[in-house]
């Protein structure tokens, strides 16, 4: 009974952490949105240019995540794990490497902000990114059907993403402040890699 119950313990729980991860990386993208719009400004120009940075970063990162995947098969969840440990430990400095890089690139147009932005964003947004091929490709090994591991894992993964933008307007950047969210989100990044790197070396 142990064993047949086994990969539906450890589904969950990769689930539960990809939720999470949802959560932390839309809290980080509202974060340095914020910081960005604030440095360059809110025009239509300004805005189209940095949201455009994050998603190219986002869709570079899914290209590299599904490569690395290919090439090593037998390490996915080590993988993740260190793609949220980087996400966390990025996120920790953004706030500063933001503000001196905002200091002496102010005032510049939104085509050079927007190539800015994505100097500074493009490390995490790709580590962001490659976590939906790698553990898609987990899933995959352990399901056995591509359908439900992409709808499932995007699933959770945009749920996080939706219910943090609630709390986000609501409480957390009220009480926490952009400093307070950092940390929690990196948090939530740490302690996504934990589980997973747990999971990862039982495996």
């Amino acid at each position: 009974m142990r064993t047949e119950h086994a990969p539906k313990v450890g589904l969950r729980l990769v689930h539960t952490v990809f939720f999470v991860s949802g959560m932390c990386a839309l809290l980080f993208q509202l974060v340095w949105l914020r910081l960005l719009l604030l440095t360059y400004g809110a025009g239509a120009n300004a805005t189209t240019a940095i949201v455009g940075a994050l998603m190219v970063g986002l869709g570079l990162g899914s290209l590299a995540g599904g490569e690395v995947a290919r090439r090593f098969p037998d390490r996915l969840l080590l993988l993740f794990a260190a793609a949220e440990a980087g996400v966390g430990l990025y996120g920790l400095v953004s706030m500063p490497l933001i503000g001196v890089v905002g200091s002496a690139t102010a005032g510049i147009d939104a085509f050079s902000a927007g190539v800015v932005c994505f100097s500074m964003l493009v490390v995490p947004t790709m580590l962001m990114g490659a976590t939906l091929p790698l553990m898609v490709t987990h899933v995959v090994k352990e399901q056995h059907d591509v359908g439900h591991a992409v709808g499932d894992l995007y699933h959770v993964n945009r749920l996080g993403g939706a219910l943090v933008c609630i709390l986000a307007s609501f409480f957390l950047f009220r009480f926490f402040g952009l400093s307070g969210v950092v940390y929690i989100a990196a948090a939530g990044n740490f302690g996504v890699a934990v589980m997973i790197f747990v999971l990862g070396r039982q495996r």
